[in-house]
């Protein structure tokens, strides 16, 4: 039974022993129930809280940021540990290789930066919220994260980012998306920050459910996705197509004529000029730079050389969660009063 306290030390740092002793009775001495039963239980509450800095938290580019390294392996000399036998340590050795993290997978740095990397790669951002005081978080990092069909999947197609919610970038995330249950895993499409599929609680230890859950972001990339409204869209527009001739022509008759497109500026002041990307109804992504003081309707003449005659919308991608807000050709606002310099325009059929 030493030994198996010495073990369960190893996890639930701070506690005494007679309090490991409790949860190894209650479990009948297995070792694995036992930790459940202690983070089921809230047995953590019996210690002071942890704080961010207790579980690492590195730089873009900088060394892991871990959310249980502490907790699994390096605390072990807090809990006496340099006096305990080998056959103890290797245990406490073992136990903190079975729950950690998928550093080889993971992307070091912020959430923002996870964004940038997975946009210029055409990835899409796989993201896992974890709390170091549910044990399924851990039961995650050791039956999903770890195997190694999870771990191609993951490779191929997406980037990988880990963090705990007591972090200031996991609570970051946890706004953003209204995440209230641990752990929680969510798919992000990097280009819009949209929240393309998630999981939350205890995700199931099965990983043939993730791998179905995601197979559907491994047959296309982040920039061949169009939104189900923008499909819907393209749909009732091919449609409109099959109308008769002299429909057509009177529809011809109504394009709308835009203001002629000057020569495109150079980004050599940003206090002048600003960039706008664009994304079309076919996938395509364009970028163009105005002056900050060019009126807005400039943004109709340069997306209606690349989309023809059709109508069209124009609506900033916005926040994840946020009510879309559809740009109007009427408004005479300049590119710096609109608000929409420097971001990401859709462009769907009117």
């Amino acid at each position: 039974m030493d030994d198996t306290v010495d073990s369960f030390l190893e996890v639930a740092v701070g506690i005494s022993a007679d309090t490991a002793r409790q949860f190894l009775d209650a479990a009948g001495g297995m070792l694995d129930e036992a930790l459940s039963l202690f983070f089921a239980n809230g047995g953590v509450l019996e210690q002071p809280p942890l704080s961010p800095s207790d579980f690492g938290g590195g730089r873009d580019g900088d060394e892991p940021s871990p959310m249980v390294e502490d907790l699994w392996g390096s605390s072990s000399s807090n809990n006496g540990g340099s006096n305990r036998e080998d056959n103890g340590g290797n245990r406490g050795t073992d136990l903190a290789a079975l729950y950690r993290p998928p550093y080889e997978l993971m992307y070091y740095g912020s959430f923002q930066g996870s964004k940038d990397v997975a946009r210029v790669q055409d990835k899409w951002l796989l993201v896992n919220v974890q709390s170091a005081g549910e044990f399924a978080s851990h039961v995650l990092n050791r039956d999903i994260w770890a195997d190694e069909s999870v771990a191609q999947i993951i490779r191929s197609s997406f980037v990988f980012w880990q963090y705990d919610r007591d972090t200031e970038e996991g609570r970051k995330v946890c706004t953003y998306y209204n995440l209230t249950s641990m752990p929680a895993v969510l798919v992000i499409d990097p280009i819009t920050g949209r929240n393309m599929k998630s999981w939350t609680g205890t995700v199931q230890p099965d990983t043939s459910l993730l791998q179905e859950g995601l197979q559907p972001f491994l047959d296309q990339k982040p920039s061949d996705y169009l939104p189900v409204e923008v499909v819907e869209e393209e749909e009732e527009g091919e449609a409109m197509e099959n109308e008769t001739t002299e429909t057509k022509k009177e529809e011809e008759d109504d394009v709308m004529h835009y203001p002629d497109l000057p020569e495109e500026p150079l980004m050599s002041d940003a206090n002048l000029v600003c960039r706008v990307g664009i994304r079309l109804p076919d996938g395509r992504r364009l970028q163009r730079s105005f002056l900050r003081s060019d009126p807005v309707q400039l943004l109709w003449s340069f997306c209606h050389l690349h989309v023809g005659t059709k109508p069209f919308r124009l609506v900033p991608a916005g926040v994840p969660g946020a009510p879309r807000v559809v740009l109007e050709y009427t408004t005479k606002m300049s590119f710096e009063e609109s608000g929409i310099s420097n971001s990401m325009i859709i462009v769907t059929w009117d």
